[in-house]
Protein backbone atom coordinates (compact mmCIF):
# COMPACT_ATOMS: atom_id res chain seq x y z
CA UNK A 1 0.00 0.00 0.00
CA UNK A 2 1.31 3.57 -0.90
CA UNK A 3 2.20 5.46 1.42
CA UNK A 4 0.74 2.70 4.08
CA UNK A 5 1.00 2.65 8.33
CA UNK A 6 1.59 -1.01 9.24
CA UNK A 7 -0.18 -0.96 12.06
CA UNK A 8 1.52 -4.13 13.72
CA UNK A 9 4.49 -1.44 14.12
CA UNK A 10 2.94 1.40 15.95
CA UNK A 11 -0.26 -0.67 18.16
CA UNK A 12 0.21 -0.61 22.02
CA UNK A 13 2.33 2.89 21.88
CA UNK A 14 1.38 5.57 24.18
CA UNK A 15 -0.42 8.71 23.20
CA UNK A 16 1.92 11.83 23.09
CA UNK A 17 1.27 13.21 26.38
CA UNK A 18 0.09 16.99 25.74
CA UNK A 19 -2.65 19.32 28.31
CA UNK A 20 -5.19 19.39 25.29
CA UNK A 21 -6.88 18.46 22.58
CA UNK A 22 -4.97 18.05 19.18
CA UNK A 23 -4.13 17.40 15.14
CA UNK A 24 -1.28 15.80 14.29
CA UNK A 25 -0.11 16.87 10.85
CA UNK A 26 3.54 14.39 10.20
CA UNK A 27 5.56 14.56 7.25
CA UNK A 28 8.32 16.13 5.06
CA UNK A 29 7.80 19.75 5.72
CA UNK A 30 8.04 21.21 1.77
CA UNK A 31 5.82 23.67 -0.13
CA UNK A 32 4.67 20.96 -2.01
CA UNK A 33 2.90 19.12 0.77
CA UNK A 34 0.86 21.98 1.88
CA UNK A 35 1.36 22.75 6.16
CA UNK A 36 1.60 26.55 5.28
CA UNK A 37 -1.53 26.35 3.75
CA UNK A 38 -3.01 24.23 7.03
CA UNK A 39 -1.45 26.74 9.59
CA UNK A 40 -3.27 29.35 7.69
CA UNK A 41 -6.71 28.13 7.54
CA UNK A 42 -6.52 27.42 11.13
CA UNK A 43 -5.53 30.80 12.09
CA UNK A 44 -8.57 32.23 9.96
CA UNK A 45 -10.47 29.79 11.92
CA UNK A 46 -8.71 31.09 15.28
CA UNK A 47 -10.24 34.41 14.35
CA UNK A 48 -13.32 33.53 14.16
CA UNK A 49 -14.12 31.17 17.58
CA UNK A 50 -11.25 29.69 19.72
CA UNK A 51 -10.58 26.65 18.86
CA UNK A 52 -11.01 23.39 20.56
CA UNK A 53 -7.66 22.14 19.81
CA UNK A 54 -4.13 22.39 19.31
CA UNK A 55 -2.08 21.81 16.24
CA UNK A 56 1.09 20.04 16.59
CA UNK A 57 3.27 19.23 13.50
CA UNK A 58 5.81 16.71 13.22
CA UNK A 59 8.80 16.63 10.77
CA UNK A 60 11.46 17.74 9.33
CA UNK A 61 12.27 19.79 5.62
CA UNK A 62 13.58 22.96 4.21
CA UNK A 63 10.29 24.61 5.24
CA UNK A 64 10.45 23.97 8.89
CA UNK A 65 12.15 27.31 9.78
CA UNK A 66 9.39 29.53 7.32
CA UNK A 67 6.55 27.76 9.13
CA UNK A 68 7.74 27.98 12.22
CA UNK A 69 7.42 31.94 11.84
CA UNK A 70 4.48 31.63 10.34
CA UNK A 71 3.26 29.62 13.51
CA UNK A 72 4.68 32.67 16.02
Amino acid sequence: IYNGVDLDRVRGGRPYAHPRPYALAYGRLTPKKGFHQLLAALAELALAAPLPLDLIVAGTGEARAAMEAQAA
